[in-house]
């Protein structure tokens, strides 16, 4: 859709375009997670095509952020509230790399490219529970 090619944080305007979708997927439930479970070998295999073309991790490749919201949204409830916060926890943690995500973006090829975001993702959605859990 050309994310990776807006100036200023292509990252974060695809994760804001992923949040829009899964804002009107979340409620139809076994589609979100069907779209979700999809969207990781397609960006695996595209990203990994994509970094033969663009280089190493380009920030134009943004398939890796639309996957890594995703996840971080997966299987919450569908809320604003909760929606903003999967989106800045994730924008957080992919933006920090803290250890291991950052060990992450060694692995080569469209592996590597989105594994980084998928555990990003992931820790988003844990600190979240946790979040809602605690209060």
């Amino acid at each position: 859709m050309g994310l990776g090619y807006i100036p200023l944080a292509p990252g974060t305007a695809g994760s804001l375009v992923a949040a829009g979708a899964i804002w009107l997927l979340l409620p139809c439930g076994p589609l979100y997670y069907l779209l979700t479970i999809s969207l990781l070998p397609i960006g695996i295999w595209a990203s990994g095509e994509a970094e033969e073309v663009l280089g190493k991790d380009s920030p134009r490749i943004v398939i890796d952020e639309i996957g890594g919201m995703m996840v971080a949204a997966l299987a919450l409830p569908h809320s604003l509230l909760n929606l903003t916060a999967a989106f800045l926890l994730f924008r957080l943690f992919d933006i920090l790399k803290p250890p291991p995500l950052g060990w992450l973006q060694g692995v080569k090829g469209g592996w590597g490219v989105m594994a980084d975001d998928l555990a990003a993702g992931i820790l988003a959605n844990l600190v979240l529970r946790l979040l809602r859990f605690w209060l």
